[in-house]
């Protein structure tokens, strides 16, 4: 076999597979940030959904009238990112 074919030694190798610099290991926690982000608000809403009906009967109101909860509530929802993001911009 010939030198240019033989596999090379390379430094930082640790069993068989490459070290990973500390940026490159915290990948995997950002994807389960970013997922439980996309996935909580949607959860907020399904919650505030399947409650419409317990609200309907708790204050005597038709569904229409509870429904109002809801949009209430994904229209805060835009808001509060907002005033969240202006926050975090100001920092």
């Amino acid at each position: 076999m010939s030198s240019r074919l033989a596999p090379k030694l390379v430094k930082g190798l640790d069993r068989g597979g490459p070290l990973m610099a500390p940026a490159a290991q915290a990948q995997p926690w950002r994807l389960v940030a970013l997922a439980l982000a996309m996935l909580l608000p949607s959860l907020g809403t399904s919650i505030a959904n399947v409650a419409l009906p317990t609200l309907a009967g708790a204050f005597a109101a038709s569904m229409p009238q509870v429904q109002w909860v809801v949009v209430a509530y994904l229209l805060a929802k835009p808001v509060r990112e907002r005033v969240s993001r202006e926050h975090a911009n100001n920092d």
